[in-house]
């Protein structure tokens, strides 16, 4: 609820959520996994939010939102088959689509870079 762009809450609530779900898969990443209801949530609604988050204008959000599928690709990526396909489908269409401006291409491209 925190991450969810257009919440009520604004942008720092947005970043604060983004900063605690990184650190969360940073730290404890692998441990996720092992609590069922954890996992089901970042399968759900987590994945299902930073797709809406990766469309943001919000280069603030952006880099975190990156730094996040970067981090549930390396801590998760046998439990989220298909909400990563779809975030990196998201993230190419995020370079591609015009209305994309050159930072928001040069954030994607650099963190790209590092995955």
């Amino acid at each position: 609820e925190l991450v969810r762009p257009g919440a009520q809450h604004g942008g720092d609530m947005r970043t604060l959520g983004l900063l605690l779900i990184n650190s969360l898969l940073e730290h404890r990443g692998a441990s996720v996994q092992r609590f069922p209801m954890l996992l089901a949530r970042i399968q759900d609604s987590v994945c299902h939010t930073l797709v809406q988050t990766l469309r943001t204008d919000d280069l603030t959000a952006l880099t975190l939102t990156l730094r996040l599928v970067f981090n549930l690709y390396h801590s998760m990526k046998q439990h989220l088959k298909v909400e990563l396909e779809i975030l990196f489908r998201e993230v190419i269409n995020v370079i591609v689509r015009a209305s994309t401006t050159y930072e928001q291409q040069e954030v994607v491209l650099e963190s790209r870079r590092v995955l």
